[in-house]
């Protein structure tokens, strides 16, 4: 498998990005659950600082995985996909990379207004230009608890479309972003 994308599929730097960005994912999400469900205290605190700091991670890895991927070929359409299939496709990607930064930013806005920086792991921490605004952090509060599910629909249908690839047409769709091309389409 080559390190970098190629015509055919992507590479092992890509395919790394890719699974690293969706379980960052799945682990702020299980700790935003797990915290929702928590009385305010120690604990609800000590997750809400390992979720922020998930998401300077997650902040990071999503900007390395663009810049990969502005440096790389990105392996050609699969000639058997009617286009409006690749509109869609296109579409669920730029969505959910536009959702993740919005939701990432929009949780440093929400530290910013209520005063404090966003810490990474305890190493350091990351301000954001906003002043501390009640209100503000009120409804920005909302958003954060209502752009996951945005993010959970386009996430959804990358899923069932990658499955619908790999189980009804049994093409190489799913197979170029994870084991690599073998048999199939």
């Amino acid at each position: 498998m080559s390190v970098k994308n190629t015509e055919k599929e992507y590479g092992s730097i890509s395919k790394i990005f890719h699974w690293t960005v969706l379980l960052l994912v799945i682990v702020m999400l299980a700790i935003a659950s797990q915290s929702t469900e928590l009385p305010r205290g120690q604990e609800k605190l000590e997750l809400i600082l390992l979720h922020a700091s998930f998401g300077l991670l997650l902040l990071f890895v999503l900007s390395a995985r663009l810049i990969w991927r502005w440096l790389n070929i990105t392996p050609a359409k699969m000639p058997h996909i009617p286009v409006w299939q690749h509109v869609i496709s296109r579409t669920v990607h730029y969505g959910l990379y536009i959702m993740l930064f919005v939701q990432i930013f929009n949780g440093m806005a929400r530290f910013a207004t209520a005063g404090f920086k966003v810490p990474f792991f305890g190493l350091f921490e990351v301000g954001f230009p906003m002043d501390k605004d009640e209100a503000m952090n009120e409804l920005i509060g909302d958003l954060h608890g209502i752009f996951p599910i945005v993010i959970l629909v386009l996430l959804g249908i990358h899923i069932l479309a990658a499955l619908y690839h790999h189980f009804w047409l049994k093409d190489n769709t799913l197979r170029r972003m994870t084991t690599g091309i073998g048999t199939g389409r």
